[in-house]
Protein backbone atom coordinates (compact mmCIF):
# COMPACT_ATOMS: atom_id res chain seq x y z
CA UNK A 1 0.00 0.00 0.00
CA UNK A 2 2.89 2.70 0.99
CA UNK A 3 3.96 1.39 -2.67
CA UNK A 4 0.79 3.59 -4.62
CA UNK A 5 1.11 7.47 -4.12
CA UNK A 6 -0.04 8.98 -0.96
CA UNK A 7 0.21 5.00 0.32
CA UNK A 8 1.28 6.53 4.07
CA UNK A 9 -2.62 7.20 4.32
CA UNK A 10 -3.74 4.29 2.75
CA UNK A 11 -1.88 1.80 5.08
CA UNK A 12 -2.92 4.09 7.96
CA UNK A 13 -6.20 1.32 8.63
CA UNK A 14 -4.33 -1.22 8.09
CA UNK A 15 -2.14 -0.54 11.37
CA UNK A 16 -5.55 -1.14 13.29
CA UNK A 17 -5.43 -4.46 15.64
CA UNK A 18 -8.06 -5.86 14.24
CA UNK A 19 -7.95 -5.15 10.39
CA UNK A 20 -4.60 -5.79 10.90
CA UNK A 21 -5.04 -9.48 11.70
CA UNK A 22 -7.83 -9.08 8.87
CA UNK A 23 -5.40 -7.92 6.34
CA UNK A 24 -2.53 -10.87 7.30
CA UNK A 25 -4.69 -13.65 7.30
CA UNK A 26 -6.17 -12.30 3.87
CA UNK A 27 -2.56 -12.21 2.49
CA UNK A 28 -1.36 -15.69 3.80
CA UNK A 29 -4.54 -17.13 1.85
CA UNK A 30 -3.38 -15.38 -1.22
CA UNK A 31 0.30 -15.81 -1.02
CA UNK A 32 -0.77 -20.36 -0.63
CA UNK A 33 -2.46 -19.42 -4.08
CA UNK A 34 -0.23 -16.38 -5.65
CA UNK A 35 1.30 -19.16 -8.52
CA UNK A 36 -3.23 -20.11 -9.43
CA UNK A 37 -4.19 -16.15 -9.30
CA UNK A 38 -1.33 -15.35 -11.63
CA UNK A 39 -2.51 -17.88 -14.00
CA UNK A 40 -5.86 -17.18 -13.99
CA UNK A 41 -5.18 -13.67 -14.86
CA UNK A 42 -3.11 -14.81 -17.79
CA UNK A 43 -0.18 -13.02 -16.49
CA UNK A 44 3.58 -15.40 -15.80
CA UNK A 45 3.59 -16.88 -12.78
CA UNK A 46 4.55 -15.02 -9.84
CA UNK A 47 6.69 -17.81 -8.09
CA UNK A 48 9.37 -16.90 -6.17
CA UNK A 49 12.65 -17.21 -8.02
CA UNK A 50 15.53 -19.97 -6.88
CA UNK A 51 18.32 -18.61 -4.61
CA UNK A 52 21.92 -18.94 -6.68
CA UNK A 53 24.42 -21.53 -6.24
CA UNK A 54 27.54 -20.59 -4.23
CA UNK A 55 30.80 -20.77 -6.30
CA UNK A 56 32.38 -23.56 -5.23
CA UNK A 57 35.91 -22.41 -2.79
CA UNK A 58 38.96 -22.20 -4.93
CA UNK A 59 42.33 -23.81 -3.08
CA UNK A 60 44.53 -21.16 -2.32
CA UNK A 61 47.66 -20.84 -4.50
CA UNK A 62 51.00 -22.73 -2.51
CA UNK A 63 53.20 -20.19 -0.87
CA UNK A 64 56.91 -20.06 -2.25
CA UNK A 65 59.46 -21.99 -0.41
CA UNK A 66 61.63 -19.16 1.02
CA UNK A 67 65.16 -21.03 0.55
CA UNK A 68 64.40 -22.82 -2.84
CA UNK A 69 65.79 -20.05 -4.67
CA UNK A 70 69.18 -20.81 -2.72
CA UNK A 71 68.98 -24.42 -3.88
CA UNK A 72 68.14 -24.00 -7.42
CA UNK A 73 71.60 -21.43 -7.83
CA UNK A 74 73.60 -24.25 -6.29
CA UNK A 75 72.90 -26.87 -8.55
CA UNK A 76 73.43 -24.26 -11.37
CA UNK A 77 76.56 -24.35 -10.24
CA UNK A 78 77.49 -28.05 -9.80
CA UNK A 79 76.41 -28.17 -13.41
CA UNK A 80 78.65 -25.52 -14.67
CA UNK A 81 81.76 -27.10 -12.70
CA UNK A 82 81.12 -30.64 -14.66
CA UNK A 83 81.13 -28.69 -17.76
CA UNK A 84 84.84 -27.24 -17.43
CA UNK A 85 86.39 -30.30 -15.76
CA UNK A 86 84.56 -33.68 -16.80
CA UNK A 87 87.64 -35.19 -15.09
CA UNK A 88 86.55 -33.89 -11.47
CA UNK A 89 82.63 -34.63 -12.21
CA UNK A 90 81.39 -34.97 -8.92
CA UNK A 91 77.60 -37.17 -9.20
CA UNK A 92 75.04 -34.49 -8.79
CA UNK A 93 73.26 -34.10 -5.82
CA UNK A 94 70.21 -35.30 -5.15
CA UNK A 95 68.11 -31.74 -4.43
CA UNK A 96 64.21 -32.32 -3.33
CA UNK A 97 62.39 -29.03 -3.17
CA UNK A 98 59.90 -29.65 -0.08
CA UNK A 99 57.36 -27.06 0.43
CA UNK A 100 57.28 -25.36 4.08
CA UNK A 101 54.60 -23.53 5.28
CA UNK A 102 55.70 -19.81 5.93
CA UNK A 103 56.33 -19.33 9.48
CA UNK A 104 54.24 -16.92 11.64
CA UNK A 105 55.06 -13.27 11.70
CA UNK A 106 56.69 -12.81 15.32
CA UNK A 107 54.71 -10.06 17.47
CA UNK A 108 56.71 -7.22 17.97
CA UNK A 109 58.52 -6.58 21.56
CA UNK A 110 56.22 -5.53 23.84
CA UNK A 111 52.95 -6.46 22.67
CA UNK A 112 50.98 -8.49 24.11
CA UNK A 113 49.93 -12.39 22.42
CA UNK A 114 46.89 -12.30 20.93
CA UNK A 115 44.15 -13.66 22.98
CA UNK A 116 43.40 -17.46 21.91
CA UNK A 117 40.01 -17.94 20.06
CA UNK A 118 36.93 -18.71 22.46
CA UNK A 119 33.86 -20.70 20.59
CA UNK A 120 30.75 -19.14 21.97
CA UNK A 121 28.25 -21.00 24.20
CA UNK A 122 26.04 -23.14 22.52
CA UNK A 123 22.29 -21.35 22.11
CA UNK A 124 19.97 -23.11 24.13
CA UNK A 125 17.48 -25.06 23.04
CA UNK A 126 14.23 -23.58 23.11
CA UNK A 127 11.01 -25.95 24.10
CA UNK A 128 8.04 -25.38 22.12
CA UNK A 129 5.03 -24.50 24.29
CA UNK A 130 2.50 -27.13 25.97
CA UNK A 131 -0.26 -27.81 23.63
CA UNK A 132 -2.63 -26.29 26.29
CA UNK A 133 -0.35 -23.10 26.10
CA UNK A 134 -0.62 -22.95 22.69
CA UNK A 135 -4.86 -23.55 22.51
CA UNK A 136 -5.09 -20.35 25.46
CA UNK A 137 -3.17 -18.24 23.34
CA UNK A 138 -4.78 -19.13 20.04
CA UNK A 139 -8.00 -18.57 22.54
CA UNK A 140 -7.01 -14.93 24.07
CA UNK A 141 -6.12 -13.65 20.02
CA UNK A 142 -9.14 -14.81 18.79
CA UNK A 143 -11.11 -12.88 21.95
CA UNK A 144 -8.88 -9.99 21.53
CA UNK A 145 -9.53 -9.28 18.19
CA UNK A 146 -12.64 -10.26 18.04
CA UNK A 147 -13.14 -7.63 21.05
CA UNK A 148 -11.41 -4.93 18.81
CA UNK A 149 -13.57 -6.21 15.34
CA UNK A 150 -16.88 -5.89 17.17
CA UNK A 151 -15.89 -2.64 18.44
CA UNK A 152 -15.00 -1.10 15.14
CA UNK A 153 -18.23 -2.34 13.58
CA UNK A 154 -20.71 -0.99 16.11
CA UNK A 155 -18.45 2.63 16.11
CA UNK A 156 -19.06 2.30 11.92
CA UNK A 157 -22.83 1.31 12.66
CA UNK A 158 -23.75 4.46 15.63
CA UNK A 159 -21.94 7.08 13.39
CA UNK A 160 -24.32 6.06 10.06
CA UNK A 161 -27.44 5.54 12.18
CA UNK A 162 -27.56 8.92 15.02
CA UNK A 163 -25.92 11.20 12.34
CA UNK A 164 -28.96 13.31 10.32
CA UNK A 165 -26.26 13.91 8.16
CA UNK A 166 -25.42 10.62 6.76
CA UNK A 167 -28.12 10.45 3.95
CA UNK A 168 -30.50 7.64 4.41
CA UNK A 169 -29.59 5.34 2.10
CA UNK A 170 -26.60 4.41 4.31
CA UNK A 171 -28.49 3.79 7.03
CA UNK A 172 -29.70 0.45 8.52
CA UNK A 173 -31.80 -1.02 11.34
CA UNK A 174 -29.37 -1.88 14.01
CA UNK A 175 -29.43 -5.06 15.72
CA UNK A 176 -29.82 -5.65 19.60
CA UNK A 177 -26.02 -6.34 20.45
CA UNK A 178 -25.21 -3.19 18.43
CA UNK A 179 -27.80 -1.00 20.58
CA UNK A 180 -26.45 -2.48 23.66
CA UNK A 181 -22.81 -1.81 22.93
CA UNK A 182 -23.95 1.47 22.36
CA UNK A 183 -25.81 2.37 25.25
CA UNK A 184 -24.29 0.81 28.22
CA UNK A 185 -20.68 2.06 27.77
CA UNK A 186 -22.28 5.43 26.06
CA UNK A 187 -20.90 5.01 23.00
CA UNK A 188 -22.57 7.17 21.22
CA UNK A 189 -21.37 8.89 18.13
CA UNK A 190 -23.92 12.08 18.13
CA UNK A 191 -21.56 14.66 16.30
CA UNK A 192 -23.86 17.52 16.56
CA UNK A 193 -22.26 18.69 19.79
CA UNK A 194 -19.30 19.59 18.42
CA UNK A 195 -21.03 21.29 15.37
CA UNK A 196 -21.11 25.27 15.46
CA UNK A 197 -25.03 25.36 15.71
CA UNK A 198 -24.84 23.21 18.44
CA UNK A 199 -28.07 23.59 20.83
CA UNK A 200 -28.49 26.43 23.12
CA UNK A 201 -31.66 25.43 24.75
CA UNK A 202 -31.42 23.94 28.67
CA UNK A 203 -34.63 22.03 30.02
CA UNK A 204 -35.40 20.24 32.80
CA UNK A 205 -38.28 17.86 34.21
CA UNK A 206 -39.73 19.21 37.31
CA UNK A 207 -42.86 17.74 39.85
CA UNK A 208 -44.90 19.90 42.13
CA UNK A 209 -46.45 17.10 44.01
CA UNK A 210 -48.85 17.65 47.07
CA UNK A 211 -48.53 15.27 50.16
CA UNK A 212 -51.50 14.64 52.22
CA UNK A 213 -50.84 16.91 54.72
CA UNK A 214 -50.42 19.66 52.34
CA UNK A 215 -46.73 19.64 51.55
CA UNK A 216 -45.11 20.69 48.07
CA UNK A 217 -42.68 18.02 47.28
CA UNK A 218 -40.94 17.43 44.05
CA UNK A 219 -40.40 12.77 44.27
CA UNK A 220 -38.35 13.88 40.80
CA UNK A 221 -35.87 16.21 41.68
CA UNK A 222 -34.67 14.92 45.30
CA UNK A 223 -33.52 11.78 43.32
CA UNK A 224 -32.33 13.78 39.93
CA UNK A 225 -29.46 15.71 40.89
CA UNK A 226 -28.59 17.92 43.71
CA UNK A 227 -31.28 20.33 44.00
CA UNK A 228 -34.89 18.22 45.79
CA UNK A 229 -37.19 21.40 44.65
CA UNK A 230 -35.70 23.63 42.21
CA UNK A 231 -38.99 25.16 41.32
CA UNK A 232 -40.37 25.85 37.61
CA UNK A 233 -39.16 29.27 37.70
CA UNK A 234 -35.34 28.89 36.91
CA UNK A 235 -33.02 25.89 35.89
CA UNK A 236 -30.16 26.05 38.63
CA UNK A 237 -26.85 26.26 36.81
CA UNK A 238 -25.75 22.64 37.46
CA UNK A 239 -28.21 19.50 38.01
CA UNK A 240 -25.74 16.76 38.28
CA UNK A 241 -27.58 14.63 36.41
CA UNK A 242 -25.77 11.63 35.05
CA UNK A 243 -26.11 11.19 30.96
CA UNK A 244 -28.92 8.50 31.52
CA UNK A 245 -31.16 10.46 33.48
CA UNK A 246 -31.10 13.40 31.25
CA UNK A 247 -31.70 11.81 28.01
CA UNK A 248 -34.44 10.00 30.20
CA UNK A 249 -35.90 13.52 31.46
CA UNK A 250 -35.85 14.76 28.07
CA UNK A 251 -37.94 12.56 26.67
CA UNK A 252 -40.88 12.07 29.34
CA UNK A 253 -42.77 15.28 27.77
CA UNK A 254 -43.20 14.15 24.67
CA UNK A 255 -43.23 10.58 24.81
CA UNK A 256 -47.26 9.56 26.28
CA UNK A 257 -45.57 5.74 26.37
CA UNK A 258 -43.53 6.86 29.30
CA UNK A 259 -46.55 8.76 31.71
CA UNK A 260 -48.14 5.75 33.07
CA UNK A 261 -44.84 4.41 34.20
CA UNK A 262 -43.82 7.71 35.36
CA UNK A 263 -47.12 8.53 36.98
CA UNK A 264 -46.89 5.44 39.35
CA UNK A 265 -43.45 5.99 39.92
CA UNK A 266 -44.23 9.37 41.49
CA UNK A 267 -47.44 8.03 43.70
CA UNK A 268 -44.86 5.40 45.39
CA UNK A 269 -43.10 8.28 47.07
CA UNK A 270 -44.36 7.36 50.62
CA UNK A 271 -43.33 3.56 49.92
CA UNK A 272 -39.92 5.12 49.29
CA UNK A 273 -39.71 7.64 52.01
CA UNK A 274 -41.38 4.85 54.46
CA UNK A 275 -43.50 8.03 55.76
CA UNK A 276 -47.51 7.70 55.29
CA UNK A 277 -47.91 11.56 55.69
CA UNK A 278 -45.88 11.70 52.60
CA UNK A 279 -49.10 10.50 50.28
CA UNK A 280 -49.76 12.14 46.99
CA UNK A 281 -52.79 13.86 47.03
CA UNK A 282 -52.03 15.50 43.44
CA UNK A 283 -49.06 16.53 41.56
CA UNK A 284 -48.59 18.52 38.06
CA UNK A 285 -45.38 17.39 35.44
CA UNK A 286 -43.49 20.37 33.83
CA UNK A 287 -40.92 21.03 31.41
CA UNK A 288 -38.81 24.06 31.45
CA UNK A 289 -37.11 25.05 29.30
CA UNK A 290 -34.99 28.47 29.00
CA UNK A 291 -32.45 29.98 26.33
CA UNK A 292 -27.82 29.82 26.84
CA UNK A 293 -27.16 33.58 27.99
CA UNK A 294 -25.15 34.86 24.63
CA UNK A 295 -21.62 35.32 25.21
CA UNK A 296 -20.51 38.03 28.12
CA UNK A 297 -24.00 37.46 30.06
CA UNK A 298 -24.20 35.24 32.83
CA UNK A 299 -28.22 34.91 33.31
CA UNK A 300 -30.11 32.72 30.87
CA UNK A 301 -33.32 34.20 28.81
CA UNK A 302 -36.83 33.61 28.18
CA UNK A 303 -37.16 31.12 30.58
CA UNK A 304 -40.88 29.52 29.59
CA UNK A 305 -42.95 26.16 31.26
CA UNK A 306 -44.96 23.78 30.11
CA UNK A 307 -47.29 21.38 31.86
CA UNK A 308 -47.04 17.82 30.28
CA UNK A 309 -48.85 15.44 32.96
CA UNK A 310 -51.38 16.00 35.75
CA UNK A 311 -52.52 13.42 38.29
CA UNK A 312 -55.93 13.00 39.03
CA UNK A 313 -56.59 15.07 35.39
CA UNK A 314 -58.46 18.23 35.63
Amino acid sequence: MRAFPVGWLWSLPFGVVGLHALANAAYDWFAKRRETVSRWLGLAACALPARPSPAPAQDPEPAPFPGGEILLAGAGVVAALERAAPAFALPAPAVEIVEVPPAPAAAPLGDPAPPAAVSPPPAPIEEPPAPARRQLRRLVTLLREGAVLAMLITMVSETLFINAAVPKFLKHEQPLWIKRLVAYPRFIQAWSMFASDAPTTDLNTVVDAVTIDGRHVDPYSEVAGRYPNPGRNQIPVRMDNDSLFFNYSGRIPDNPAYHNAFQEWVLRYPERTGRPEDRIVRFDAYLVEDDSPPVGELRPRNIRTRLFLSWPKH
